[in-house]
């Protein structure tokens, strides 16, 4: 101990003033020393540390030329580095000239015909700058901040792996001749290389961002060059939009753009979705290399990858037609999948008539899957027109397809109308704005085991029937679709009901109530924030009622749903949960029906005109009620729906309390 305190000490480590005592402080210097000279910082003194805490060199010589075995520092991982990006692997990165990093060496000396000798001395050091020193000055003029002096650091090395993801190239660090061709090829003379553009940037995707700038008012000349004036215009728009105001146009600018862009908002859903695709087709983007560097990559955050079906998510997005008409989706067989689940897929031999705003799926006999995507927009008893993206020509392009063309696997319906015959029966528009009822409610929630369940009985639902997909004993949970607006419109208007951090929130605005509920926990309210009295345009009201032995606490909305030109359906859709006192209730048992509408009556008639000292207000009881159901329907939890429960009858003694203190003449009415 004595003599590794004494070793640390000459190099510049305080160790304890007590000698041969190996206290936590001496671990740490040891560490520390460890670190510093690139050894696996553990804090024991083994063969490696020991050689170089008590040999004759020196730390720092062992990082100066010539490099050989036994080397290790930052010089060393420079090396490392320089080998890799001119395709020798060294086995690894870590700054200790290893067996793998001596064989790399010999392999570029034979590669440069010079002695294989394994070491790195001061003219192979140069001979390796002159080399890497044009790479860097590549990655530089396009746009990475490294240094061009020859030395591949850290910064220069993690440019070479940016520059391979952006352009969909293995990150391998190895600047072969795919990456190479893009650092060096056609560089000068223009062509999307990445979704970063700044001044200097020329091709199809600065063309497309000029014409969505210039939607925007911004003065920009679309000629596809990022020139000055384009440059003005870029930190123009980040300035207004709180961005920072350099004139490069990165992921958060393309994301700003996406997001202030408007969505369509003329027509139906699916003209809208088809309206989408004409206008995307109209901007006529297409890739200069193919290297797969969109503008839908980059709206989806998966630049770089194959996009027909980024394309096709975009033009949803921008009819407001995510996620419950058509799925987010990147890969086609997911798109099948989810139209599958929806009950909305038909096989082309399956005698379906496809329809206007369909997405199409195209089978891949090589890949032996569905490969490819894209949008019915037109056609005929022939064949039909399709626009999709990243076809043949790489392109948002229009396609004629015969209808009995083997390589169509199926059809996404979305509810149009037929591209030729007559459009649907009443009876059977009817039915599907009934399925369509079902799935804005299942978008309403995450997944989970609820929408699940709900997605399995699809094909059982009819309308004002309650289907219930979570009960036990003392509590429910179902969703019932009614035609027309009669039951929404029964709803107390006046009601509102919120979730969001800093919990649930619910009001009355004509009496004045109001309840807030905190405590959900951070995890739980991104899963309940879509809950709230306007969903996707719906507006919602809350309804109180009783059914037997039920006190029933409902989420109302109004929906139209729109099937083709003059089939507009009216719904009231509803999310109830029921709630029943508890078996073992002290309490006396559940009383009939005409007792529980005396007791609401008698709220509503108080309502307005009664003070309560405590503020246990009618609205009160549906607060909680609402904090049973949503808590249960995240958590899915018995015992903590029964622990609800009772807080649920703790908030009603005390209304009822506070009731008979503030009109004790209701006592007779109440008293059971």
């Amino acid at each position: 101990m004595r003599r590794i305190q004494r070793a640390l000490r000459e190099k510049g480590y305080p160790t304890a003033a007590e000698e041969g005592y190996a206290d936590a402080n001496l671990i740490e210097q040891i560490r520390a020393y460890q670190k510093q000279n690139w050894l696996t910082a553990d804090g024991q003194v083994g063969p490696a540390t020991e050689e170089l805490l008590f040999g004759a060199i020196q730390g720092d010589a062992l990082d100066s030329l010539p490099l050989k075995r036994k080397s290790r520092g930052e010089r060393v991982q420079n090396l490392q580095y320089a080998l890799r990006m001119l395709c020798i692997d060294p086995n690894g990165t870590d700054g200790i000239f290893g067996g793998g990093t001596e064989a790399a060496v010999k392999k570029y000396q034979k590669r440069s015909q010079l002695a294989e000798s394994g070491v790195v001395d001061t003219a192979l050091w140069g001979r390796l700058s002159a080399e890497i020193k044009p790479l860097q000055e590549a990655l530089r003029n396009k746009g990475y901040s490294c240094r061009a002096d020859g030395v591949a650091d850290t910064a220069c090395y993690q440019a070479v792996l940016d520059f391979q993801r952006k352009h969909a190239l293995s990150a391998d660090g190895m600047i072969g001749r795919g990456t190479k061709t893009l650092l060096f090829g056609d560089a000068n003379a223009g062509g999307t290389l990445s979704a970063v553009l700044r001044e200097g940037s020329s091709g199809s995707l600065t063309r497309y961002l000029q014409q969505l700038l210039a939607e925007q008012n911004y003065a920009v000349t679309v000629d596809g060059v990022f020139g000055s004036e384009m440059k003005r215009a870029v930190e123009n728009f980040q300035q207004k939009h709180g961005l920072t105001s350099d004139g490069i146009f990165g992921a958060q600018s393309w994301k700003k753009l996406f997001e202030v862009r408007s969505k369509l908002t003329l027509f139906s859903d699916t003209m809208r979705f088809v309206q989408a695709a004409e206008i995307e087709l109209q901007l006529g983007f297409a890739e200069d290399y193919e290297n797969n560097i969109t503008p839908y990559g980059e709206w989806y955050g998966l630049n770089g990858e194959s996009w027909c079906a980024m394309f096709v998510s975009y033009c949803a997005y921008r009819a407001n037609m995510l996620p419950v008409f058509v799925p987010r989706f990147a890969y086609c067989p997911d798109g099948v999948n989810y139209y599958r689940k929806m009950k909305r897929y038909y096989k082309r031999d399956s005698g379906y008539i496809p329809k206007v705003g369909d997405v199409i799926f195209f089978y891949n006999y090589r890949k032996g899957r569905v490969a490819h995507t894209g949008i019915v927009v037109e056609g005929d008893a022939r064949g039909i027109f399709v626009i999709d993206g990243n076809g043949i020509e790489n392109s948002v392009r229009k396609s004629w397809h015969s209808l009995k063309e083997d390589t169509i696997d199926g059809y996404g319906d979305n509810g149009g109308l037929p591209i030729y015959g007559s459009p649907l029966t009443e009876l059977e528009a009817q039915r599907q704005a009934e399925l369509m009822a079902f799935h804005f409610v299942e978008g309403l929630f995450p997944p989970s085991p609820l929408t699940e369940k709900l997605s399995e009985r699809l094909d059982k639902l009819g309308l004002d029937k309650d289907l219930i997909l979570y009960e036990n004993m003392y509590n429910k949970f179902s969703v019932k679709v009614s035609r027309g607006f009669s039951w929404y419109l029964s709803c107390d208007e006046n009601t509102s009901f919120d979730i969001s951090a800093d919990g649930v929130s619910l009001s009355h605005s004509r009496d004045g109530f109001g309840a807030t509920f905190d405590g959900l926990g951070e995890e739980l309210i991104p899963r309940l924030s879509n809950l709230s009295l306007e969903i996707d345009n719906a507006p919602g009201r809350i309804e109180v009622s009783v059914e037997g032995t039920w006190i029933k606490v409902s989420l109302v909305f109004e929906k139209v749903m729109h099937v083709a030109e003059g089939q507009d359906f009216k719904f009231s859709i509803g999310l109830t949960w029921w709630v029943r006192p508890l078996d073992d209730d002290p309490r006396p048992p559940a009383v009939p029906m005409e007792s529980y509408d005396a007791l609401i009556y008698n709220i509503r008639t108080l309502q307005g005109k009664v003070s309560y000292e405590e503020n246990w207000a009618p609205l009160g009881v549906s607060a909680a009620i609402l904090i049973i159901l949503v808590l249960a329907v995240a958590t899915q939890n018995p015992e903590t729906v029964k622990n609800l429960a009772e807080k649920f009858w703790e908030f009603v003694i005390k209304w009822y309390e506070g009731l008979l203190r503030a009109q004790p003449q209701l006592t007779p009415r109440l008293a059971h």
